[in-house]
């Protein structure tokens, strides 16, 4: 495993956005599966032939587990025998409780500052 986009999405959610796990030599061998540690299995897919690359939808993560949950990212092609990878995918729990400013004149370039609790440094890595 290459590369897990994005790095990082909220916990408790049943809207779950899509997981690119992109590596080399990529093939359907009868089972795609993404394994999260800690979270879960899920049935991953082929979004095109020849593009080295899987989808899945990350494992549900309840509220109530422990947030930031670091999970490693493992690709079976055959459904049985995983990678062993040093990516991982983080499930966490933020709330923005107040934004600054509250607005600004139309067409202005404006720095934002979002308030909260829970949120995650994820590197350079995108999050959900």
């Amino acid at each position: 495993v290459d590369a897990v986009v994005p790095r990082g999405g909220p916990q408790g959610s049943n809207a779950r956005a899509t997981v690119r796990i992109s590596g080399r030599a990529i093939a359907d061998y009868g089972l795609l599966r993404a394994r999260f540690a800690g979270a879960g299995e899920v049935d991953a897919w082929l979004p095109d032939a020849g593009v080295p690359e899987v989808l899945c939808r990350p494992p549900y993560v309840s509220p109530l587990a422990p947030s930031p949950l670091e999970a490693r990212v493992d690709l079976s092609l055959d459904g049985r025998t995983f990678t062993a990878s040093r990516l991982s995918y983080t499930y966490y729990l933020a709330a923005a409780t107040a934004r600054v400013p509250r607005g600004a004149p139309l067409g202005a370039e404006t720095a934002l500052t979002i308030l909260g609790s829970g949120f995650v440094d994820l590197g350079a890595g995108d999050a959900v």
